[in-house]
C-alpha cells in the first residue's frame, strides 16, 4: 500500500509537469512563439512518467488486467511501433511520443487496481489538468485571439470523462452542461460535433428506457437550448467568426488555404506512391506534415497512422477500437453509471479520429487513455457484484426498469 502511493505521488508529480509543459508548448507553438527552450524539461517529465509506467508494468503481475485483452494489445503496440520506429530511424523524443498511451493506460490501471482509494485524489488531479487548460483557453478569449488558441479547449474537454467519476450527482450535472458549453464557445467544430454526438446517444438511451421519454424530450429540449445560447455567446463575442468558421474550412500553410477533402487527396496521393516497405512500415513519426506539400497534417487518424506508421499499426490501432467500443457497449448494455463518461469519451474519440489526429500527439490524448484504464480497474476490481466501493467512486449498477 505504502509503495502504491509513493510510486503515485512521483507519477502524478511528473504528470503535471508534463501537461503543463505540453499545455504550453501548444500555447507557443499555435501563437508562433519560441517552442524549443521547454521541449527538454518536457521530455525529462514524459520519461520519468513512462518510467514509473514501467516499473509498474514489470513488478506489478498480480494487478493483472482480468476482463480484456487489453494489456496484450499494450505489448503488440509497443512492439510493432518499435519496428516501425527503428525502420523509419525515428529520434529519441519521437520514440517516447510513439509508446507513451499504452504505458499511460497501463500505469493508470495498475494505480487503481493495486489501491482502488487513489481515485479520489487523482480526480483532484484531472480538475488541476481542467483548470490549467481552461486558463490558456480563456486567455486566448480575453485577448480575442482565437484562430491561434482554439485547440488548447482539448486540455480541458478531455478530462471530463474523468471528472465524471464523481457519486455526487449535481456535480456530475454542472459538469455535463460546463463542457457542453465549453464545447461550443471552444469553435472546435471537432468538439461541437462530438458533443452533439454525445447528448444524441444520451437521448437514444433514455428514450429506450421505458418511463424516460418525458425526461428524455425535456432534457433534449434543454440542451438543445443550451447549446443554441452557447452558439450565440461565443458568435457575438468573436464579431461572427465562429459563423464564418462553421460556414468554411480554414486549414492554412504558409499561401495555401485548403479544405479538408483537398488535404485527404494530397495524403492519399502520398499513400499511393510510397514503396511496399513504407506501405507496410510507414514513412515515420510525423511524416505527412514533413513530406505533405501542404505541410500539414492529415487531419485523419486513419491516413495519418497508414503514412507515418504503415497498415500493421493501423490494424492495431483498429484492435484498440475493437476494444474502445466494446466496453462502452458493456456499461450500455448494463446501464453502469461509467455509461455517460464512457460515451462522452467515445463521442470526442470518434470525432477527432475522423477530423483531427490523437495517436500523433502525445499531449490530450493521454487523457482518455487514462480514463480506459481507470475504468478497466475499476471494472476488474468490482467483477463479481460491480458495488459501489467505500471511497465513493461511482461504479454502482443502476436497476433496470423493466
Amino acid at each position: 500500500m505504502r509503495k502504491s502511493r509513493t510510486l503515485y505521488y512521483i507519477f502524478v508529480f511528473f504528470l503535471l509537469i508534463f501537461f503543463w509543459k505540453t499545455a504550453e508548448y501548444w500555447y507557443c507553438f499555435t501563437s508562433s512563439d519560441e517552442v524549443a527552450s521547454g521541449s527538454i524539461i518536457l521530455y525529462a517529465a514524459l520519461v520519468m512518467v513512462e518510467g514509473v509506467s514501467l516499473y509498474l508494468i514489470t513488478f506489478s503481475p498480480k494487478y493483472r488486467c482480468q476482463q480484456s485483452r487489453i494489456p496484450q494489445l499494450c505489448l503488440l503496440w509497443e512492439m510493432v511501433m518499435l519496428v516501425v520506429l527503428i525502420f523509419n530511424h525515428t529520434t529519441f523524443s519521437q520514440w517516447f511520443k510513439c509508446l507513451a498511451w499504452p504505458l499511460f493506460f497501463q500505469a493508470s490501471y495498475l494505480l487503481i487496481r493495486s489501491n482502488e482509494g487513489l481515485i479520489k485524489s487523482l480526480r483532484k488531479v484531472f480538475y488541476v489538468l481542467t483548470l490549467m487548460g481552461s486558463v490558456y483557453f480563456f486567455f486566448s478569449l480575453i485577448y480575442k485571439d482565437f484562430e491561434s488558441q482554439t485547440n488548447m479547449v482539448y486540455f480541458s474537454l478531455l478530462t471530463f470523462p474523468v471528472l465524471l467519476l464523481t457519486p455526487k450527482k449535481r456535480q456530475r450535472y454542472f459538469l455535463l452542461i460546463f463542457s457542453t458549453f465549453a464545447a461550443f464557445i471552444s469553435m472546435k467544430r471537432s468538439m461541437i460535433l462530438a458533443f452533439v454526438l454525445f447528448w444524441g446517444l444520451v437521448e437514444v438511451k433514455y428514450m429506450l428506457g421505458k418511463g424516460r421519454k418525458g425526461l428524455a424530450v425535456v432534457v433534449t429540449a434543454v440542451m438543445v437550448i443550451a447549446m443554441y445560447g452557447s452558439f450565440s455567446i461565443a458568435d457575438d463575442l468573436t464579431g461572427g467568426h465562429l459563423s464564418e468558421r462553421m460556414s468554411g474550412e480554414d486549414v492554412r500553410s504558409g499561401d495555401i488555404t485548403n479544405g479538408r477533402e483537398d488535404i485527404y487527396l494530397v495524403t492519399i496521393e502520398m499513400i499511393k506512391q510510397s514503396s511496399l516497405a513504407h506501405i507496410m512500415l510507414g514513412n515515420g513519426h510525423n511524416g505527412v506534415r514533413r513530406d505533405s506539400p501542404l505541410e500539414i497534417s492529415a487531419h485523419n487518424e486513419f491516413l495519418e497512422i497508414i503514412y507515418d506508421y504503415g497498415v500493421i499499426t493501423l490494424l492495431v490501432y483498429l484492435r484498440l477500437w475493437v476494444y474502445v467500443l466494446r466496453q462502452w457497449y458493456f456499461h450500455y448494455r448494463n446501464n453502469t453509471v461509467f455509461f455517460l463518461p464512457y460515451t462522452m469519451s467515445v463521442c470526442i474519440f470518434a470525432v477527432m479520429a475522423m477530423v483531427s489526429q490523437l495517436v500523433l500527439y502525445c499531449s490530450y490524448f493521454l487523457y482518455l487513455v487514462m480514463f480506459w484504464g481507470i475504468v478497466a480497474a475499476l471494472k476488474d476490481n468490482h467483477a463479481s457484484k460491480f458495488i459501489m466501493p467505500k471511497e465513493g467512486v461511482i461504479t454502482k449498477k443502476r436497476n433496470n426498469r423493466k
